[in-house]
């Protein structure tokens, strides 16, 4: 068999009773859902060079498994040269996407040849707009491919949406698949050549034709060697593997005792597997607790500048998105560590009821080294957790921050003309926050008071008209109005004080929020986005 792309160097054809040959055919019938194939070929690349520089570029990344199918690839990633110095990605920049999961591209029964690489995905950023720039923020090392946030279009961004993006609209783990843009091909390492055809559903197991033929007793595997974890045939015994040397000596058992045994043990609950769901599970709901009190904080932060022009409030959109965008890509990635754990369980569950002795016994024992990978998965979400914080407040000179330690500089989200007018009506120092305002009292007699004084300045004062657009009569206030069911962005101004403010700026008498006939504004305990129940 000519190794691909003709060259016999830079790699060497797996042997079928390698570890390494069993453990790729476990994880290919995993990735094709149990459909049937034949024929399977695997060429091990061998690139000393390519391998140094991916495991010094993704030393303590996240790495997964992906599957590339050849005849996605373009002229410059011919198979020979994949596998003689790795992939090439566009000039434009654009990275390029793989999938981890199921495999794509087997609808249809045929030859199938794919290229099995390592892909250290490391920290993933959600990116749910296709045709946005693609690039990684600092801190993060790949894209996480997801559906529009928003799917409707309508400009809003619910609850139920966001739980749609992060559950994946509650699809079965048995569909487990997700996408990823890397931008760094030194993240990309291509290990295997796999070369299959792909039939009908079903299990591709070994062929059994020497169980079932009385005339080929003795090639028929009717012991087993727990401590080579092999099967063995009387001709093994007698004139094989087992007939002289170490494995002589090897105490054998019959090949339905150790498949019982098998089974017994893949129905025991793995106590590393399970402290690593409920590692997942935990981690999950710190991931609603931080989203909970930034959707809070951004609330009461909202109600204390939502006066002010547009340009601060997209900031402080801005900051929040971020914030919510990390949990999100946190969250994605938990679900993808349990959805990984259910699609695995799931295939042995199915397996283990119809699938023959030595089959399940190769089966079982790769399925046993799956499971040591995913428990050894580095999981680096917590970390994530600890450096969101709800730490938007106003300053005093009216700027959104990010509270930090003692001594160190707070990062200034945005501010606006009117800050020193808004410090000096609401607190009288022009020095602090505009403190002692709940969210509430913001829409109070007294603070409507408060701010029709300051509009009345802004009428009369030419120092701070001067500093205002010509068209501020007409302009947009927030950005994006907020409602307690989503995120707007269809341009209109913000709650019951954008029609105030634009009342004042127009010469119009200004109509109280509540009044009949009014828009009343947003509820000042409704978060920016609605916490899943």
């Amino acid at each position: 068999m000519a190794m691909p792309g003709g060259d016999e160097s830079g790699g060497f054809w797996l042997d079928a009773k390698t570890d390494e040959f069993k453990q790729t055919r476990h994880l290919m019938n995993l990735c094709l859902k149990a459909r049937k194939s034949s024929d399977l070929a695997i060429w091990k690349i061998d690139n000393p060079e390519a391998n140094v520089a991916f495991e010094r570029r993704t030393h303590g990344m996240l790495t997964l498994e992906s599957w590339v199918d050849i005849s996605t690839l373009d002229s410059r990633n011919s198979l020979f040269e994949v596998c003689r110095r790795g992939f090439v990605f566009p000039v434009t920049g654009s990275g390029f996407g793989f999938t981890h999961g199921n495999m794509t591209g087997v609808e249809v029964p045929g030859p199938k040849t794919f290229i099995l690489c390592n892909v250290a995905v490391g920290r993933s950023y959600i990116q749910d707009d296709p045709q946005a720039p693609k690039v990684v923020p600092p801190g993060y090392d790949s894209l996480y491919v997801s559906d529009k946030i928003d799917a409707d279009g309508d400009g809003q961004v619910t609850a139920e949406e966001y739980e749609a993006a992060a559950t994946h609209d509650g699809r079965p783990a048995s569909e487990y698949c997700h996408k990823y843009i890397i931008l760094d091909p030194t993240q990309v390492q291509p290990l295997q050549v796999v070369r299959f055809t792909l039939k009908e559903t079903g299990y591709d197991g070994d062929d059994d034709g020497a169980e079932t033929d009385p005339l080929k007793v003795y090639d028929r595997y009717d012991f087993f060697d727990p401590v080579l974890y092999q099967p063995v045939s009387l001709r093994d015994k007698m004139v094989g593997t087992h007939s002289s040397g170490e494995a002589s000596a090897h105490k054998l058992i019959s090949i339905q005792d150790a498949y019982v045994s098998a089974v017994d043990q893949s129905k025991q609950e793995d106590p590393v597997l399970a402290s690593k769901r409920v590692h997942i599970q935990q981690l999950l709901g710190d991931v609603d607790d931080k989203l909970r009190e930034v959707n809070l904080n951004f609330a009461n932060v909202e109600e204390k500048i939502y006066q002010m022009l547009k340009d601060t409030l997209v900031q402080l959109q801005n900051e929040t998105k971020t914030k919510v965008s990390t949990l999100l890509s946190a969250e994605l990635e938990l679900r993808r560590q349990l959805e990984q754990i259910d699609w695995a369980e799931n295939y042995l569950t199915n397996e283990r009821e119809t699938m023959k002795e030595i089959d399940f016994l190769n089966m079982w024992r790769c399925h046993t080294a799956m499971r040591s990978d995913i428990c050894n998965q580095r999981a680096v979400e917590g970390t994530v957790l600890a450096g969101v914080k709800a730490d938007l407040e106003l300053d005093g000179s009216i700027q959104v921050i990010q509270q930090g330690s003692a001594g160190q500089a707070k990062k200034t989200v945005g501010q606006t003309v009117l800050k020193e007018m808004m410090m000096d009506v609401g607190n009288g120092t022009g020095t602090g926050i505009m403190s002692g305002t709940s969210p509430a009292a913001m829409m109070s007699s007294s603070a409507s008071s408060m701010l029709s004084r300051t509009l009345e300045d802004l009428q009369t004062n030419p120092a701070v008209k001067s500093q205002l657009p010509a068209n501020a009569a007409t302009q947009q206030l927030a950005g994006m109005p907020y409602s307690a069911t989503g995120i707007s962005s269809n341009g209109a101004a913000s709650g019951a004080f954008g029609e105030m403010l634009r009342q004042q700026m127009q010469g119009q008498e200004p109509v109280a929020p509540g009044t009949p006939g009014t828009t009343p504004g947003r509820d000042p305990t409704s978060p920016m986005l609605p916490v899943r129940s």
